[in-house]
């Protein structure tokens, strides 16, 4: 019998062997899972540094440490799809790190781009309470050589309403970008040529600027080995300007942050 037992298991062995030789035309790739594209910004003026994290997966979900006022991330991997985000104060206090200030669900649609931005006030009793808006970002497809992309997004809480100005400098002289963005606003990318450039928001109406003007990142182009950083110079690129509010005085929120501004952020750097 034993030898009877150990034929047949070598025959199921030799067609167990057999059967996958059949089947094995290569190598076997994990499926790629549809992934969007996600940064964060941090505008909410009279409250602490806040740790932003997905809680619903590990994979394909950034999370952004110590954001400060002002302060934002790049474009990351984010698993498409529904997701759970929560914000929380950043301590090393537990106490204080399971507070959470903001839990929100948000559906990603793959392959697209967002800004989510953390805007209002976090303080009780505070109006408008923070929240996160959820911008998609409709970079043009094509921008040419000698244009860039620009669009105003107005998250200055308290600020109301703004114009927007660009010059070719700091100094001006300056001309209408974008009348009257409204608080939560983003206006349409508006192709531009590529130069030195800079804006500054003025109360809608007004021709004194909140604070002073800021000047866009001139960017770097290809070379040696490294891709071009996007920027006012390098055509192809994409930027948004976010009107951003003073910090509140006596708040968690830096202290110098004591006027208005702008910030930028590169949607696209030139392939």
């Amino acid at each position: 019998m034993r030898p009877i037992a150990t034929a047949v298991a070598t025959a199921i062995l030799a067609a167990g062997i057999t059967a996958c030789g059949e089947d094995d035309t290569g190598p076997i790739l994990a499926p790629t899972p549809p992934i969007a594209f996600v940064r964060y910004v941090h505008v909410v003026p009279d409250t602490s540094n806040m740790d932003w994290r997905p809680i619903d997966a590990v994979v394909n979900s950034p999370e952004a440490l110590n954001m400060q006022f002002r302060a934002n991330t790049p474009y990351r991997a984010m698993g498409a799809g529904a997701r759970r985000l929560r914000i929380f104060p950043t301590s090393e206090v537990a106490s204080i790190t399971s507070q959470v200030v903001i839990d929100t669900a948000i559906t990603f649609t793959a392959n697209a781009y967002y800004t989510l931005i953390h805007v209002g006030l976090a303080r009780p009793g505070q109006a408008p309470a923070d929240r996160i808006w959820v911008l998609e970002d409709p970079i043009p497809a094509t921008i040419s050589g000698s244009q860039i992309a620009l669009r105003v997004v107005n998250a200055g809480v308290g600020l109301g309403a703004v114009d927007v100005e660009s010059a070719a400098a700091t100094a001006g002289p300056f001309s209408s970008f974008a009348a009257n963005v409204a608080y939560g606003a983003a206006t349409p990318y508006q192709l531009v040529a590529t130069g030195a450039r800079a804006l500054r928001a003025n109360a809608s109406g007004s021709t004194t600027a909140l604070a002073a003007p800021v000047a866009l990142p001139a960017g770097t182009a290809a070379g040696g080995g490294l891709s071009a950083a996007g920027g006012s110079t390098i055509g192809g690129s994409a930027v948004t300007a976010i009107v951003v509010p003073r910090s509140v005085a006596g708040s968690l929120a830096p202290s110098a942050f004591n006027t208005p501004g702008i910030i930028y952020l590169v949607d696209r750097a030139p392939r």
